[in-house]
């Protein structure tokens, strides 16, 4: 039996979150207000390494989200004119998750993303002969983040969340498959301002570069 085989390589894929932290919590972490910078390099680097806690997404990252983008991953299918317009695709919005940023004043918020390029591989338990679409589910999480990172805009990046063929989960398979080129924590901190857009109070990308 040839067994389904999905592949891809996709730069920038991996980690990415942000919430809110409180004003105190920055000052105790030795965050200056007044120069928008770390008192000095080991609280800005504790600060930093702490960062992945906020961490929301991990996967690789689809730049359309549609079901052909999708069928794009099944190496060896195609060659079977598959009619991928047939798989079950959900689809979720990170507004409601965002919508405390957009819509406050002088909250305070962590931006966080750890980019590489990564691959990953991975092997569906069914023949390539056998393969039926409409069995074939897949739920996406779309983010849309307000700074930068060292990729530039972080917008419509679609994560795989979940991920099945005929009831059996693949997710785990696929994270386990993921290997990355190498990454380092990029952080941003901003200034909710529903009324004049928001403010990025510090970020290390240029300490990256």
């Amino acid at each position: 039996m040839e067994k389904v085989r999905i592949y891809m390589k996709r730069e920038p894929s991996g980690e990415y979150g942000f919430g809110e932290i409180e004003k105190e919590e920055l000052i105790d972490s030795g965050f200056n207000f007044e120069t928008n910078e770390f008192n000095d390099d080991d609280a800005k680097d504790e600060f930093i390494d702490e960062s992945y806690n906020y961490s929301e997404q991990y996967g690789m990252v689809l730049y359309d989200g549609d079901k052909y983008e999708i069928g794009e991953m099944f190496q060896n299918l195609k060659d079977k004119n598959i009619d991928w317009s047939k798989i079950k695709l959900e689809e979720e919005s990170d507004e409601d998750e965002m919508s405390d940023f957009y819509e406050s004043t002088d909250k305070y918020f962590v931006q966080y993303s750890a980019p590489s390029k990564y691959t990953m591989e991975f092997e569906l338990n069914v023949d390539v002969n056998d393969f039926n679409p409409e069995l074939l589910h897949v739920k996406l999480k779309n983010i849309n983040y307000p700074a930068e990172d060292s990729y530039g805009c972080i917008e419509d990046y679609y994560f795989i969340r979940e991920i099945s063929y005929d009831g059996v989960d693949y997710f785990d398979e696929m994270i386990d498959s993921m290997i990355d080129r190498g990454y380092s924590y990029q952080v941003s901190i901003l200034r909710s301002d529903a009324d004049n857009g928001h403010e990025v109070l510090y970020t290390n990308i240029d300490d990256e570069d």
